[in-house]
């Protein structure tokens, strides 16, 4: 927001002018001109000094200090000047060159000099000492210093590049060092250091761009070479840098090219945009045209502080572009650069001249000078004064009382810098002044008065009560209005320069080029600093170069907006912070990724509340697509073009937000306000406004002033006229809502009764998102429709389509807009389009976002038109909705516009029109139309349909005749009719009516023209009339023909019976019949249309297609011949299917054929060559051949099915094999349990495979029950219970290893098995020592239940027997035999043989002879008791 001003100077001199140097020191810098005997000496007010250098040689070269006032001056004689401006003092070496002085270079820090002359001689300088010299061909006209990254080592401060004419470019240092790095074509024009890829770059006279990257471990050599576009002059040709990586250059054409080496992209700045307005008088009117400007732009030079680009062309105009990228010095493109006002000079601009610290231009035009000075427009608000600088001379006081407001306009003597006030005075200062002026309010007309004029210089000036405040480099100084110093603040230079401050209230914030911040009380009457000096830090590090400071009303919150150039490189950073004075803390607030905050506003009386003006990147990624943008700026422009006092929005790229902060809630966004385009800054933030520095025209002349406009708040657009309370009470709500506080916000606007503040809050809630306080709001509204809308609303799952549709009750269209675009609801917003009737604005959303609706939008669109008689329209969009088949000739039709209709579907020419209209001409009785349209149509049936229709009535009609003749007994007459029509429905009635009537010949015939053969002959065998049946079945169907020869060959006429079998295509019968009857004549024709027909088959048949080859062996029974074959045509699965039907075996060699042994080529062959294989896996497994099921199943790799084939093989070794090979768990378990199926007892090898797959298996359970087995073996066939208890103890030991559900009742089995098996392997131990224990553990055994789960009874029992035997207590022992035979348990296996006959002969019993080998009984029936 800046102007600039022309100010021209009076060089007091005839002399050519021959160059114009700016000093570069920050304050009181200085402008030299050289003419060929003279440097003068201005200042920046365009005061010449009392002081001037004059010689009587030329002065060929002047160059300044890069940071102090000293400027070298080279003299056509060779020697070397340096004038210091501070001390008048001149130190000269004539030494140094002896020709004439072409270039004079500064390194940045000042402390090295390079001078070069004519002949090629350079020097470099340390002071006014040479430190080295160098001898080149030719003039040399370009050096550079820089700092070199050569393998990884800085070389820095002494470096320097040089070149000229010769087109040679050398590194050099002040130590004599110095090597040719490069050789162009042509003299050097532009010579620049790339830092950033460590490269030199070069622009020839033959305009051609040259960059060599400078490195010692390869070969120098151009990293990129480009021939530059220019329709200029090449000699004339003028480059500069802008940043670190833009290229700026002018060559006499319209516009500067701009040459972005990051990127590798290109740009131009034109001078299109200019346009000269002239004014013509028509009459009363006055008429403004605009034309375009062609000018040429001269020369260029880039103002680094301001980031201004300024230009001169060769009519007079000196060009401004305002850089706007943020973050980086270097735009990529050119929407990040703004025209501003240009200035008009009397004659062409030859050159241009910055101060490079203080922001100084000159500017030469012919033989005279101009400084340009720039005004930045800012302003100051108080209670009762609104000021701000308009122009560069000009101030606007807006005046606030209870009694007037009026606008007065103050203008200054010279350029205004700044400004400040309060409510009674005005102070601004200039170049060399501090003005104080009185505000003298009057009803009439208020005015000012000088108060007092301080000749002090200044950064900035602050007025409080009646103490002026100066700022300077590292220092506050407290002025009264005479001037008289009140209190000096000096600062440590190690804090930097102070950069700027900004006041609010009885608070200033200063800030430092070096990040420091300082907060002071200004309303005592000192200034005192409040709390520490603080840096702009937290414990990470540094958070950024501080852009812009501003405090709030009572000093607890310092908000800041910084640069993140150290940490990010060039991407601007998207945050902003705020300073907690009380508990020294930075908070941070992240805005969306395309905004870049630039300047904090703190309200004026609210602490709470504050603002940032953010500038849109336009390089970051937005969400909403092109697409989007360009319908917003169509509907911008249409707008404008309606009302031309309208602004355009969407072409700014400022935005505004609003913000609560407080220590305990932290940061919280309020809203959010687009800027109109001319809009240049926000002014202040006053509750419940917000005000705006705006542009008055939009043009591009000196001309140019601005305005402050106000715009009230959102939450107070419609309440203008409130009080302070309850002003308040909507502050108070619109916070807490903010802060998620609903118990406080509802309590603090409970009391308000006004409907319209209750609307207004229930805005602020869809703006915060909170629809259950807009609920609230609506209630307190009265508002049922609001109400509704919220309750049928909460069925959407989005909560931003909920508020939208909240917002379009409370009539908030854009908020609308802007709810369902986030929440992607384009549906609704399309809905809600049509509703209002923006019918184009609905078809654009559904075709971009809203694709599945589209057809349905276009419909509606079409039904719209159609209400409004616009029955083109409608058709346009009926045909774009695909529904104009039905509903253009439904609409048209029902307006009565036959005409059109007619016109339309002929015009159309689209077949389902036709038809349409073809069975409207039916529904008309136009036969000739109807056919016709039926016809283009291509609706074949559909007209077939109709004329068979017509045909068919006319046959009824014909029918229905006959039938009332013959009821009439006319027969004649119904017999004319037949034969007039050749109906044969009509004929058949007659031939029925005939036969009822006893006229059979008659009636035959009329059966016959009937075409009802059957009946027809029928009626003919009936009468014997055979003549009329070989007739009309020779005219007949086959199967009349077939059954008349049946008759014939019954009744013995063989050769009419062969005739019709042959006839009737019987030939077989035929043939045979033929035979039969000696018929050879007859059978050898048939005979050979036989073979004839066989031919014709076969020759149909192609002889590469195996099919019908194999349908021949399949029919001839041959089905193993035909399985080759269908392999051979790759029919696999037919073939495996005829295998499995015919039960053919398939062999290994089948196998290998269908399934070949070269790999698959891709995953679909090797899928279809597993699918074969588990086809013929199955198959071989339903014909028993194990074996080969098992390796095919292997190789598919399933190797538990090949087991499973293994194990009904039986194969006991292959098993133990496959399973051991396999390492499977699965296959371990399946391969145990198949071995526990063999006679693994008598085999101990197999005993040892089966525990150690259970073992490798970790099956368990399978292990304890494979021991459990061994047990009951042991028990069964060898009766050593200790061997069993051995494997019951194996058993316990593996089931306690088990993990499944079961384990714990295994175990309790196992234990009290084992504890049984214990007992009877004690008591068999007791035999001897102790029988009465070892009998009563027995009897307890018994007593078990189930004890023969465990210990076999018999067991027991003969344990028992034997020891009574023993002991010849042959009783006891019988007692115990006949309780064995009532459990029924078997004798023979528990006692022996000789023992039993000795105990039953004991007790007189005999063993019949017949039962001694007999299970089932042993002792006969009469055993006594």
């Amino acid at each position: 927001m800046s102007l600039f001003s022309e100010l021209p100077l009076d060089a007091g001199t005839d002399e050519q002018i021959t160059q114009i140097a700016v000093s570069n020191v920050s304050i009181n810098p200085s402008l030299a001109i050289i003419t060929p005997h003279k440097i003068l000496l201005f200042n920046e007010c365009g005061e010449k000094h009392d002081y001037e250098l004059s010689r009587n040689i030329r002065c060929t070269y002047v160059q300044w200090h890069p940071s102090q006032p000293i400027i070298a001056l080279g003299w056509e004689t060779g020697a070397i000047t340096l004038w210091s401006e501070e001390t008048k003092v001149a130190k000269e070496e004539p030494n140094g060159h002896k020709s004439e002085i072409c270039l004079i270079q500064f390194n940045p820090s000042g402390s090295r000099m390079v001078s070069a002359d004519v002949d090629g001689n350079v020097t470099v300088w340390r002071g006014i000492n040479i430190v080295s010299q160098y001898k080149k061909e030719q003039s040399i006209t370009h050096a550079i210093f820089c700092e070199l990254n050569i393998d990884s080592k800085l070389k820095s401060g002494n470096l320097f590049f040089f070149g000229g004419k010769s087109g040679v470019v050398c590194l050099a240092d002040d130590a004599n060092h110095c090597s040719d790095v490069c050789k162009v074509g042509g003299s050097i024009k532009s010579l620049l250091f790339y830092e950033k890829e460590n490269s030199v770059i070069i622009i020839t006279s033959t305009l051609l761009l040259v960059m060599f990257k400078i490195s010692t471990s390869v070969k120098t050599g151009p990293s990129k070479r480009v021939k530059l576009s220019i329709a200029g002059d090449p000699q004339k040709l003028q480059s500069i840098w802008i940043g670190s990586c833009l290229l700026a250059t002018c060559s006499h054409e319209n516009m500067l090219r701009m040459w972005h080496l990051d990127q590798d992209d290109n740009y131009v700045l034109t001078l299109h945009q200019l346009a000269q307005q002239t004014q013509t008088q028509q009459g009363a009117a006055t008429v403004i045209q605009s034309t375009n400007i062609n000018d040429q732009i001269t020369c260029i030079q880039y103002e680094k502080r301001g980031k201004v680009l300024v230009s001169g062309t060769r009519e007079g105009r000196i060009i401004f572009w305002k850089n706007l990228s943020i973050g980086s010095e270097s735009p990529l493109d050119v929407d990040e650069w703004k025209m501003l006002p240009y200035i008009t000079v009397r004659q062409g601009v030859n050159s241009i001249a910055v101060g490079q610290n203080n922001g100084l231009i000159a500017v030469q035009y012919g033989n005279q000078i101009s400084l340009v000075q720039e005004t930045v427009i800012n302003g100051k608000m108080t209670d009762q004064v609104r000021l701000l600088q308009s122009s560069a001379n000009t101030i606007k006081i807006y005046i606030n009382s209870d009694i007037s407001n009026q606008v007065l306009h103050f203008q200054s003597k010279g350029n205004i810098k700044g400004l400040d006030c309060n409510d009674q005075f005005m102070l601004f200062w200039t170049s060399k002044t501090i003005e104080i002026h009185e505000i003298i309010v009057n009803p009439k007309e208020s005015q000012t008065k000088l108060v007092a004029s301080i000749q002090e210089k200044c950064l900035r000036s602050v007025i409080h009560k009646e103490n002026i405040i100066l700022v300077n480099d590292i220092e506050l100084n407290v002025l009264n209005f005479k001037g008289i110093q009140k209190q000096n603040l000096k600062f440590s230079e190690s804090e930097g320069k102070i950069l700027n401050v900004n006041v609010l209230n009885n608070h200033l914030i200063m800030w430092t080029s070096n990040n420091y911040i300082r907060l002071f009380d200004i309303s005592r009457r000192e200034v005192k600093q409040i709390g520490v000096t603080r840096r702009f830090e937290n414990s990470q590090g540094q958070l950024g170069q501080i852009r812009h400071c501003a405090v709030n009303s009572d000093g607890s919150k310092i908000v800041i907006t910084a640069d993140q150039r150290g940490k990010l490189g060039p991407q601007a950073d998207n945050k902003f912070y705020i300073y907690d004075v009380q508990t020294d803390n930075f908070l941070v607030y992240e805005m969306p990724a395309k905004c870049i905050p630039l300047q904090p506003y703190c309200d004026r009386k609210d602490r709470k509340f504050f603002g940032i003006s953010c500038i849109i990147n336009k390089n970051v990624q937005e969400e909403k697509n092109a697409d989007e943008n360009n319908d917003e700026n169509d509907d911008n422009k249409s707008n404008k073009s309606k009302n031309d006092d309208d602004e355009e929005k969407d072409n700014s790229n400022l935005e505004f937000y609003t913000f609560f902060v407080t220590s305990e809630n932290g940061i919280k966004k309020q809203d959010q306000y687009q800027l109109e385009s001319s809009i240049e800054a926000v002014f202040a933030i006053d509750i419940p406004k917000l005000y705006f520095i705006k542009r008055n025209k939009k043009n591009n002349s000196s001309g140019q002033n601005y305005k402050i406009v106000e715009k009230y708040l959102n939450d107070f657009v419609g309440l203008e006229k409130i009080d302070n309370q309850i002003k308040e009470a909507i502050m108070n709500f619109s916070f807490y809502l903010t802060m998620d506080n609903l118990d406080e916000a509802y309590k603090s606007v409970k009391q308000i009764q006004n409907p319209s503040i209750w609307e207004k809050m229930a805005q602020m809630c869809v703006k915060t998102k909170r629809i259950d306080v807009a609920e609230i709001c609506l209630g307190n509204m009265r508002f049922a429709r609001g109400s509704k809308a919220i309750r049928e609303q909460k069925k959407e799952p989005e909560l931003d389509a909920q508020l939208a549709m909240v917002a379009i009750q409370l009539n908030m269209k854009d908020e609308a807009v802007k709810l369902y675009e986030q929440s992607k609801r384009y549906d609704l917003y399309n809905k809600m389009l049509q509703a209002e009737g923006n019918w184009e604005k609905a078809i654009q959303v559904s075709e971009n976002y809203d694709r599945i609706n589209l057809k349905n939008t276009y419909y509606r669109t079409a039904q719209m038109y159609e209400v409004s008689n616009n029955y083109e329209q409608a058709i346009v969009y009926y045909e774009k909705s695909g529904t104009h088949v039905k509903e253009v000739p439904r609409m048209l039709l029902e307006a009565g516009q036959i005409d059109l209709l007619d016109r339309y579907i002929v015009n159309k020419n689209e077949k389902a029109l036709y038809k349409w209209w073809a069975q409207y001409q039916e529904s008309n009785y136009r036969i000739e139309q109807a056919v016709k349209f039926y016809k283009q149509s291509e609706d074949y049936d559909q007209m077939v349909n109709f004329v068979l229709q017509k045909i068919l009535y006319q046959i009824i009609a014909y029918l229905f005749q006959v039938r009332l003749f013959l009821t009439k007994n006319d027969v004649q007459t119904a017999s004319s009719i037949c034969s007039e029509t050749n109906n044969s429905a009509a004929c058949y009635i007659l031939a029925k009516y005939l036969e009822m009537n006893g006229q059979i010949p008659e009636a035959i015939q009329y059966y016959w023209k009937s075409q009802h053969y059957t009946q027809a002959v029928r009626l003919a065998r009936e009468k014997g009339m055979d003549n009329e049946v070989m007739s009309i079945s020779l005219q007949g169907p086959n199967q009349v023909k077939l059954q008349s020869a049946a008759y014939f060959e019954e009744k013995g006429f063989k050769q009419k019976a062969v005739e019709l079998y042959k006839k009737g295509g019987n030939l077989m019968k035929a043939y045979n019949l033929a035979q039969e009857e000696k018929l050879f004549d007859e059978a050898k024709q048939i005979a050979r249309q036989i073979e004839q027909e066989e031919d014709q088959r076969h020759k149909k048949r192609d002889p590469n297609d195996l099919t019908g080859i194999i349908d021949d062996f399949i029919e001839k029974g041959q089905p193993e011949r035909a399985v080759p074959l269908m392999i051979k045509a790759k029919q696999y699965e037919r073939a495996i299917e005829t295998c499995i039907r015919f039960n053919i075996p398939i062999t290994q060699d089948l196998v290998d054929k269908i399934i070949p042994s070269e790999p698959a080529k891709n995953a679909a062959e090797e899928n279809k060559r597993k699918e074969l294989m588990k086809l013929i896996a199955d198959t071989s497994i339903k014909q028993g051949d194990y074996r080969l099921s098992s390796k095919l199943y292997t190789k598919l790799g399933n190797q538990i099915e090949a087991m499973k084939c293994l194990i009904n093989l039986g194969a006991i070794d292959e098993v133990v094999n496959y399973a051991t090979m396999a390492r499977m768990p699965q296959l371990y378990i399946l391969a145990g349990n198949f071995l526990q199926t063999t006679d693994w007892h008598k085999n101990p090898q197999l005993m040892k495979h089966i525990i150690t797959f259970y073992n490798k298996a970790k099956a368990y359970d399978n292990l304890a029950g494979f021991f459990d087995a061994c047990s009951s073996v042991e028990i069964d066939e060898y009766r050593d219970y200790e061997k069993a208890a051995a494997a019951l103890n194996e058993a316990l030991k593996h089931a306690k290893k088990s993990t499944s559900e079961s384990r714990d009742f295994r175990i309790e089995q196992l234990e009290t098995k084992l504890n049984l098996v214990q007992k009877f392997v004690q008591a068999r131990a007791l035999f001897s020592s102790d029988p009465q224990q070892m009998k009563q553990i027995c009897e307890d055994l018994l007593a078990q239940p189930g004890i023969d789960q465990s210990v076999r009874s018999g067991d027991i029992y003969a344990q028992i027997i034997e020891y009574y035997y023993q002991v010849k207590n042959f009783s006891q022992a019988f007692d115990y035999i006949k309780k064995m035979q009532q459990k029924r348990i078997i004798l023979a296996p528990y006692l022996d043989q000789e023992m039993l006959q000795q105990i039953l002969e004991s007790q007189g019993v005999s063993l019949n002879s017949k039962n001694k080998n007999n299970d089932d009984e042993f002792i006969e029936e009469d055993v006594p008791e």
